[in-house]
């Protein structure tokens, strides 16, 4: 089954070059990200959904895009694909997170199919939550810096969004959505959290769960 476009896929020639356009240029904020030497990746989040992903380990890599779709078995796919004629322009691409394929439409287009290792990605939320934080005085801007910023160091987590207050300010709204309630609650023992907590706690001056859903 195809879920969804798991992200597209843009080759790179200078990552120094390349992150100053995407990020100073177009002020798009980074995500995940390594390598190094002959082979870096970059990936950029954006807030409402969708992903646009960097990658320069095949040199020769034509330019253009490449739509890559996520599916929940990748193996399989490929597989019944090769039965229907479709041709395949690489192997599987194992990283730590996931795993990769090549392929070409009729026309020629790049395309991928993608799957990846943590399944809950690709599962939908059912359990939500709303809180608010109150800052010291003065140190709004510090405990927004402190709070988690990056989702998808959670698993199970769809979303951990921080706004200000648009009137308090010393007033933060967290609005959270998980696989389910379990994932939140063994997130508050990762050491990712663990560090957010404790680089927050000083500027903390309350906190309230304002609604919780599912």
């Amino acid at each position: 089954m195809y879920d969804r476009i798991a992200f597209t896929w843009l080759p790179m020639k200078d990552v120094t070059r390349t992150r100053a356009f995407y990020e100073d240029t177009l002020g798009l904020t980074l995500g995940l990200n390594g390598g190094g030497g002959a082979m870096n990746w970059i990936e950029y989040d954006l807030p409402n959904g969708g992903c646009l992903a960097l990658f320069d380990g095949v040199p020769d890599a034509p330019l253009g895009g490449n739509v890559v779709f996520e599916v929940l078995d990748l193996v399989g796919e490929m597989e019944r694909l090769k039965g229907l004629g479709v041709v395949f322009v690489s192997d599987i691409i194992n990283s730590p997170v996931c795993q990769m394929v090549g392929f070409v439409d009729p026309d020629g287009n790049q395309l991928m199919l993608h799957q990846l290792r943590d399944q809950t990605r690709v599962q939908p939320a059912t359990y939500g939550l709303i809180g608010k934080f109150t800052a010291t005085a003065g140190d709004r801007a510090a405990l927004m810096e402190a709070l988690p910023s990056n989702h998808r160091q959670m698993p199970g987590c769809k979303r951990y969004d921080v706004r200000p207050d648009a009137t308090d300010a010393d007033v933060v709204w967290v609005t959270e959505q998980w696989v389910s309630a379990q994932f939140h609650s063994d997130s508050l023992k990762l050491e990712y959290v663990q560090a957010a907590i404790a680089k927050g706690r000083p500027f903390i001056a309350g906190m309230e769960r304002i609604a919780t859903t599912g």
